[in-house]
């Protein structure tokens, strides 16, 4: 009867501990980190912001209305739009040492699906375009000066060598 006590107690306190460590994490530094990683990335000319950033299942984060904006001077161009995105890494995945993330990002009425599988040499796009907007992507009307509004539709797998990069071969 003492082993089935503890043990309770034992399931009691990994149930609490994992809750209140998904309860407490810092989503709002987390936030500040992201954006501050893609503004680096991207040069200073562009302003990222994210209305709402919380958590998706236990490995994962969900976002909403993210927008990029490219600033030239006094004007200011929008680069990208999206209304929603979530993703999550695969935690058994994550503990044998080859990371796969899911990610999708919808925008409008069009969907992006992505997973991404990191192996010891080579990493493995999957991208799924569901009804996309290319007038969406700011950047390609502001450059071309032309608008768009075709939607897409596809699948592309890449597979991505990081040791040489014109090995990298794909599918649409």
């Amino acid at each position: 009867m003492k082993l089935v006590r503890f043990i309770g107690y034992l399931l009691l306190f990994v149930v609490s501990f994992v809750f209140f460590l998904y309860w407490s994490f810092p989503y709002d530094m987390l936030k500040d980190r992201l954006i501050t990683a893609i503004e680096q990335q991207l040069g200073g000319d562009v302003a990222v912001s994210i209305d709402t950033f919380e958590p998706y299942y236990f490995t994962g984060v969900a976002l909403e209305k993210l927008s990029l904006r490219l600033h030239e001077g006094e004007k200011i161009t929008p680069i990208l739009t999206v209304d929603e995105a979530y993703g999550r890494f695969s935690v058994f995945s994550l503990l044998f040492g080859r990371p796969r993330l899911k990610a999708t990002i919808e925008s409008g009425k069009g969907r992006i699906r992505l997973v991404v599988r990191r192996g010891s040499e080579t990493d493995d796009v999957d991208l799924d375009l569901d009804d996309v907007n290319l007038g969406s992507f700011g950047l390609l009307e502001a450059r071309s000066g032309i608008k768009l509004t075709s939607r897409i539709d596809g699948e592309i797998s890449l597979r991505l060598d990081r040791q040489r990069m014109l090995r990298t071969t794909g599918n649409t």
